[in-house]
C-alpha cells in the first residue's frame, strides 16, 4: 500500500511494522526476496534495513482503511464519476484536493487505480513529510444510473472477474 502513495518506493524493498514497531505486519515482494518474514521481529532484520536499504514505515491503519474503503464501490452496486487524492504535509491547514472528472462513471478498480496513481505522479513531491494521504471518489451514483462506455460492454465481463480477484485481494 504505501508503494501506491510514495512512487519513489517502486522496485525497493519495504515493510511495515505493528503498532509497537516489533515484527513485520506487511511486506513487498522485494523485502520478501531478502527473506523477510511475516510477523518476524524487527531486531532479527535489523542489519538488513541498512545493509539493503529497506524504507520501514510505522502501521497507520487509518490510512489503510481509508484506502481500502474507497475502493468497494463495485460491492455496492456503485460508480463514481470523480477519482482524487489527498496529500497533506500540514495537519492544520485546508487545503484543495487534486481530483479528476472521469469521461463516464466506474467502479472498475484497476481503473480507479490508474487515475489515483497518474494524480499521484503529477503532484506527489520527493523530500516532503506527508501528514495524511488516501484516495476518494466523489459523485457516487448507483449503477442503474449509469449509461457508461458504449466501445467498452464487451469487456465487462473480464472486467469485473479481474476486478473480482482485485476486491478479494
Amino acid at each position: 500500500m504505501r508503494k501506491g502513495i510514495r512512487p519513489d518506493l517502486r522496485h525497493r524493498p519495504v515493510i511495515v511494522l505493528s503498532n509497537n514497531d516489533g515484527c513485520v505486519v506487511a511486506h513487498s515482494s522485494e523485502a520478501k526476496q531478502l527473506g523477510i518474514k511475516m510477523c518476524q521481529p524487527f531486531f532479527e532484520i535489523e542489519d538488513l534495513y541498512f545493509r539493503e536499504n529497506v524504507s520501514v514505515f510505522s502501521s497507520n491503519y487509518e490510512l489503510y482503511a481509508n484506502l481500502s474503503g474507497r475502493m468497494t464501490l463495485r460491492k455496492e452496486g456503485s460508480y463514481a464519476q470523480v477519482v482524487g487524492i489527498v496529500l497533506n504535509t500540514n495537519s492544520f491547514r485546508t487545503q484543495a484536493y487534486p481530483c479528476i472528472g472521469l469521461e463516464y462513471p466506474i467502479s472498475d478498480t484497476r481503473a480507479l487505480i490508474r487515475y489515483a496513481l497518474k494524480l499521484l505522479d503529477k503532484y506527489y513531491r520527493s523530500g516532503y513529510l506527508y501528514k495524511r494521504a488516501g484516495v476518494y471518489v466523489e459523485e457516487v451514483i448507483p449503477e442503474k444510473n449509469t449509461t457508461g462506455d458504449l466501445f467498452a460492454e464487451a469487456e465487462n465481463a473480464r472486467q469485473n472477474a479481474l476486478c473480482g480477484l482485485i476486491d478479494n485481494d
